[in-house]
Order: structure tokens, then sequence, then C-alpha cells
């Protein structure tokens, strides 16, 4: 005679598909949301650079000396476009970082729900296999009992 072995129900099976497709979707929202707050950053820091950039050149224009002006506005521009691109470099470089973390959140929750998936169909594999030999079992039993 079959052993018995614990069956998992199907709306636990059901339950724990939900659950991952929950944490996956928190999970896209979160990633959604730091995205937008990265990129409004960036807008709004960017909008303030070019402000202060520009305040900076005009004082500098103001108290330029004409005959060595030409050189100081090409040096400023320069230090300006410089210091543009450094923090553009900056930002990029923290976005990223913020999307690969969020990346590796999402994999492992995906993994961790994709694990308990597999269990439970192994489960319900198992359970099935109990079925199966308890039916021949009983067949087996019933054409003794009216032969």
């Amino acid at each position: 005679m079959a052993t018995k072995k614990k069956v998992a129900p199907k709306a636990e099976l059901n339950e724990s598909i939900e659950q991952v497709k929950d944490s996956a979707a928190k999970a896209s929202k979160q990633l959604t949301e730091t995205a937008t707050k990265v990129v409004k950053d960036i807008y709004n820091n960017g909008e303030k650079w070019v402000e202060e950039t520009s305040q900076n050149v005009k004082e500098t224009v103001a108290k330029v000396n004409f005959d060595n002006g030409y050189n100081a506005v090409k040096d400023i521009a320069a230090k300006a476009n410089k210091y543009a691109a450094q923090t553009a470099e900056e930002l990029v470089d923290g976005a990223i970082k913020s999307g690969e973390q969020w990346t590796n959140i999402t994999s492992k929750a995906i993994k961790g729900g994709l694990k308990l998936a597999s269990k439970q169909q192994d489960i319900v594999f198992a359970t099935l296999e109990n079925v199966k030999e308890q039916l021949v079992a009983g067949t087996k039993r019933t054409k003794e009992l009216f032969k």
C-alpha cells in the first residue's frame, strides 16, 4: 500500500503564483517610481545648473577687460562645459546604479517565486502519483472482490 504524503491544495499553489505576480508588480512599480524621480531630479537640477552657469558667465563678462576678454570668456565657457559634462556623467552613473539595484531586487523576487512554484509543482505531481497508485490498488482489490 502506498504511503500517504502531504498534499498541497490547489489554492495554495494559486496563492503562491499570485504572490509571485504581486512581488514582480511591486518591484516594477518601485523601479518606475525611482526612474521617474531620477529623471525629475535631472530635469530640475539641470535648469538650476544652467541658471548658475549663466549667472557666473554674466558676472565674469561684466568684469572682463575687452582686451583680454576673448580668452577669459573662452576659458570660462570651457570650465562651464566641463562642469556640466561632469555633473551629467555623475547623474547618469547614479541612475544606472539605482537601476542595477532594482533589477537585482526584482530578479531575486522572481527567482524566489519560481523556486516556490517549482516546489508546488513537484508536490502536485507527487500527489497525482499517489492518487494513481491508490486507484490501481483499489481497482485490483475491487476485481478480487467481484471474482
